[in-house]
């Protein structure tokens, strides 16, 4: 598209971009979710809960951090983080650079890119490229991250076709 919608973090300030709850059967295109920082939050970028039928069709999720500073937790989604739901549909997007990050005695990251819990989805012709999921903290057998394109738990499940996951 040569408009594309943009969101994106002004300044230094602390914000998750976009938060989507209760919603069905929706279509996001050409959105640009970019530069989104969210502090012992999951989602910076987008927010998604019991949303189902929704599908983001030629958008990018960019350069979104979740930051977590808190001791014995989880940091989840930097660039999307989808809970409770069904048929997500991700097709011609790019979801890149996004990091979740825990810097706290015994802290995790999980999905750098996406996070899914009790989510299903398909990614369609999309490219998951450098995001990342990281521990900096504590002891190794307590700090640990997993999923620097996507990382899933629960129920659900997610399907790849036609997509590229390049250097998370």
């Amino acid at each position: 598209s040569l408009w594309p919608t943009v969101i994106a973090r002004p300044g230094s300030s602390t914000n998750r971009l976009l938060y989507i709850h209760n919603l069905t059967n929706a279509l996001l295109e050409d959105l640009i979710l970019s530069n989104g920082y969210t502090t012992n939050q999951p989602g910076a970028g987008l927010y998604l809960s019991r949303a189902d039928g929704v599908t983001l069709r030629r958008c990018r999720v960019e350069r979104n951090v979740a930051y977590l500073t808190l001791d014995h937790v989880t940091s989840y989604g930097g660039g999307i983080y989808a809970k409770d739901c069904q048929g997500l549909l991700l097709d011609g997007c790019t979801v890149e650079g996004n990091v979740t990050h825990g810097d706290s005695w015994h802290s995790r990251g999980f999905g750098g890119g996406v996070f899914s819990l009790n989510t299903s989805g398909t990614v369609v012709n999309c490219v998951f490229r450098t995001n990342t999921a990281m521990s900096l903290g504590g002891n190794t057998l307590y700090s640990y991250s997993f999923g620097g394109a996507l990382c899933h738990q629960g129920s659900g499940g997610w399907s790849f076709v036609q997509s590229a996951l390049v250097s998370n």
